[in-house]
């Protein structure tokens, strides 16, 4: 796939990976085991064994290394091949690769790049850190087969409202639609001028947020899995109801809005062109397509375009 190289990405919710075995799954097209060592920590490898290519998330976790299953040889979190019972003995190159692995804000990130002994910190809506904010309840999990680039779009375009979402949300939007954008490096605002309280933030690659009245976010992160399937985290988040078993409640409810919701778009967008969005792919972008714009950009301008 193409992607842009040294970004973090959300690529799992971190009460997917569980402790004591490993989790197999693709993500950024790439075939990963994941599991917990010892401490917890999530750890992250290609889920290829270089011996004979067996897949490793079918192995056991014996403390922090995880085990191919099909000859036993073992690898720690950080690819090194610690044992080969077959001879006894490890030579040289018998590694696996490793991917540099975090878990933050309730998601497991990855790092598609150059692992050095400085990575960026996980990028994040800090006013979200406020203990006011809850989260845990009215979570969704949706998968569309569509390339991501298309999924984002989706979540950038404010005049499709109306339309597509004309019997839920999009009866409180205006058919004319006025886009102001602002941005900063990986991270872009986009308001409608004429419409209060329109707003969304996104942290490209893959993390964002759009305001719902004054005290609730619906948050999103657009996992690529492979160059035809995205999947797509929705939280939504909320200040309103502080006791946790009405919040679980309000949670709930609001997760079954966003599932019909986020379903509106789903018929539309994955009958879109297969393969990703890119500058100069013949769409005739108008200036309220603004926020599209931009991320067609910043994708251009970090290396990744025409397929």
């Amino acid at each position: 796939m193409q992607l842009v190289r040294d970004r973090w990405y959300i690529i799992l919710d971190a009460d997917e990976v569980p402790r004591g075995r490993a989790l197999g799954v693709t993500r950024l097209g790439v075939p990963l085991a994941l599991w917990r060592d010892s401490q917890g920590v999530v750890r992250a490898t290609s889920d290829v064994c270089p011996h004979r290519g067996a897949s490793l998330s079918q192995g056991p976790v014996h403390g922090d290394d995880l085990a191919c299953p099909f000859h036993g040889f073992r690898f720690r979190g950080d690819g090194a091949c610690t044992a080969i019972p077959a001879q006894g003995t490890v030579p040289t190159g018998y590694g696996v690769h490793a991917y540099a692995a975090r878990e933050a804000h309730g998601f497991v990130w990855l790092w598609w790049g150059d692992a050095t002994a400085e990575l960026p910190p996980i990028p994040w809506f800090d006013d979200l850190l406020a203990p006011r904010w809850r989260w845990r309840a009215g979570r969704l999990v949706d998968d569309w087969k569509i390339h991501w680039t298309r999924v984002v779009e989706n979540q950038l375009d404010f005049i499709h409202l109306p339309y597509v979402h004309a019997t839920s949300i999009g009866r409180f939007v205006l058919p004319e639609t006025v886009v102001a954008t602002e941005s900063d490096g990986d991270r872009l605002r986009a308001t409608v001028t004429n419409q209060p309280n329109t707003i969304i933030d996104f942290v490209a690659p893959n993390l964002w947020r759009n305001q719902l009245g004054k005290n609730g976010y619906g948050l999103a992160a657009f996992v690529p899995v492979d160059e035809g399937t995205t999947r797509t985290y929705i939280r939504y988040y909320q200040a309103d109801v502080p006791w946790p078993v009405l919040s679980w409640l309000y949670g709930t409810v609001m997760g079954y809005a966003n599932r019909w919701i986020f379903g509106q778009d789903r018929a539309v967008v994955t009958r879109q062109p297969q393969g990703p969005a890119y500058l100069g792919n013949g769409e005739k972008l108008i200036a309220a397509d603004a926020p599209i714009i931009w991320f067609r950009r910043w994708l251009s301008d970090n290396g990744v375009g025409r397929p």
